[in-house]
């Protein structure tokens, strides 16, 4: 006979909603868990997304034949030694070296090529400073060893450049900046240290859209470490960023390169009351919902904005969940938007569904927006899609017996089933603790429904588990709902025996 109790069975009879609602301690512990975890796999996204766009060509100047590295070398020398030529020269030379690393190798490997680059940078003459810009940003967006050695040669000259009110420099000088810090850690540390956040700032103010791209872009590969976030909110960045967050279709690069910014600022989750005070919850809520609407096929956009929005609720603080719990546009603008073809989209969608449904006002949007059978649907779909629809229907069920009775007329008991055989520890965790609560208020409808669909048989799989926490639980979902009549037929037959030894009075 058992008389395991499983954490779960004694957090339902103190409070049903300990094991997801966001003041408990364990909800916090985990929502910290699930924040490092996603942040992490969006930094890998984010430099896939990287790698696409750090070269640039100018057209008007491309160079259509193939070239030797002997001819690159000896036009490195010439630029070098050249000085009356120096403008024609540059302007093929920053082509050639967005032909790749073995090209950017040949040109470092001359003696004074770099130092010759940061000289024409610092002349009067701006067309030439803007060659060199222009060079020294592709050979930025070569190897990590090759942006090291454009910061340690030129990230003062490119820096101080930022200021200098020359509208196609700035954009150089920024998107070089940018493709520095794109590198590593240790990059955007010396960038930081030298000053490069507050021109950067200052650059968002700027009218021309290509200039506030570029130090969008720059400043969303600075802000990947936790130290450089408290900086750009203490230099003021959120107000800035603020201003970009709508959506325009002319400006689609700079709004995703904001939302990637502000995506950094609120995974780290210290900045939730400059965000709130910025006024970037609402603003954030209405672009997915204009989104959704104007352009649900655009998967780099949707993509940091979800998460952003996501991240913000996920803060903790009640406001904000309350905030977008009560906007039933933003659910039936997730609900068309869990539909996409674009797996990205989903999975960003549920992680604000994820966090939203702390909250009873977001649970009664999402059965009332029709969006439950959509998520049950993803059930059976990839391992991080069904993790987070797990961790929400928990939360949906942790609103009470109501919304228990609702997701079982939708099937979800049923849909859970499958995930008992997992082998993630969280899958069968969020499944087992969903199970207990479906079964402690839905009672024999819901014990009929999980045993007809082989729930008891993923259950009693789970006795013999290797981890304590989902032994445990397994076990008191079986005693509790499943091995009753054993233990009344267990106590009714040790009666006899205790009034034999004790006496009935308790007497000896």
């Amino acid at each position: 006979m058992r008389f395991v109790v499983s954490f779960v069975s004694i957090a339902l009879k103190m409070d049903r909603k300990h094991q997801f609602k966001r003041k408990s301690e364990a909800a916090s512990a985990m929502r910290e868990k699930r924040r490092r975890e996603r942040h992490d796999s969006f930094k890998k996204q984010r430099d896939d997304v990287l790698m696409e766009k750090r070269m640039k060509k100018d057209e008007s100047e491309a160079i259509e034949e193939e070239i030797e590295e002997e001819q690159v070398l000896e036009m490195t020398k010439n630029f070098i030694n050249d000085k009356e030529h120096s403008l024609d020269t540059i302007k093929k030379l920053k082509n050639v070296l967005s032909r790749g690393t073995a090209i950017i190798d040949v040109f470092l490997s001359v003696d004074g090529a770099m130092e010759r680059l940061v000289e024409l940078l610092k002349l009067a003459d701006v067309d030439v400073q803007l060659e060199a810009a222009w060079c020294l940003n592709n050979i930025a967006a070569g190897t990590d060893s090759h942006a090291k050695t454009v910061l340690d040669v030129a990230g003062d000259a490119l820096i101080s450049t930022l200021s200098s009110g020359n509208v196609p420099l700035e954009d150089q000088c920024a998107w070089a900046i940018g493709n520095m810090a794109a590198s590593n850690a240790g990059c955007r540390d010396v960038l930081r240290e030298k000053g490069a956040i507050e021109p950067l700032i200052s650059l968002l103010k700027s009218p021309e859209a290509t200039v506030v791209h570029c130090a969008a872009y720059a400043l969303s590969n600075l802000a990947r470490d936790k130290e450089t976030t408290n900086l750009l909110t203490d230099a003021g960045i959120l107000p800035q960023l603020a201003q970009h967050v709508k959506y325009d279709e002319d400006k689609l690069d700079i709004l995703t390169e904001v939302c990637w910014v502000l995506t950094y600022l609120t995974a780290c989750g210290t900045h939730e009351k400059e965000v709130l005070e910025a006024g970037l919850l609402e603003k954030v809520i209405e672009l997915v919902i204009v989104m959704a609407e104007k352009d649900e096929d655009n998967v780099s956009g949707l993509t940091p904005a979800l998460r952003c929005l996501g991240n913000i609720i996920c803060s903790g603080l009640d406001e904000t969940a309350s905030i977008a719990g009560k906007r039933g546009e933003l659910f039936s603008a997730i609900k068309k938007l869990l539909d996409s073809d674009h797996q990205a989209i989903r999975k960003e969608c549920l992680w604000v569904l994820s966090n939203v449904t702390a909250i009873m006002e977001a649970c009664k949007e999402v059965v009332n927006s029709g969006l439950l059978a959509s998520m049950i649907k993803l059930l059976s779909t990839t391992f991080d899609i069904k993790k987070e629809v797990a961790y929400t229907l928990c939360n949906i069920a942790a609103q009470g017996d109501d919304f228990c009775s609702g997701l079982l007329e939708h099937g979800s008991l049923k849909a859970i089933v499958p995930l008992l055989k997992s082998t993630d520890v969280d899958i069968l965790h969020y499944a087992l603790s969903f199970t207990e609560m479906m079964l402690h208020s839905t009672r024999t409808d819901g014990v009929k429904v999980f045993e007809d669909n082989g729930g008891l048989v993923g259950l009693e799989g789970l006795e013999y588990n290797n981890n304590d926490m989902l032994r445990t639980q397994a076990d008191s979902i079986l005693d509790t709902y499943f091995y009753k009549e054993d233990q009344t037929e267990n106590k009714e037959a040790e009666v006899p025996q205790a009034d034999e030894a004790v006496g009935v009075n308790g007497s000896e």
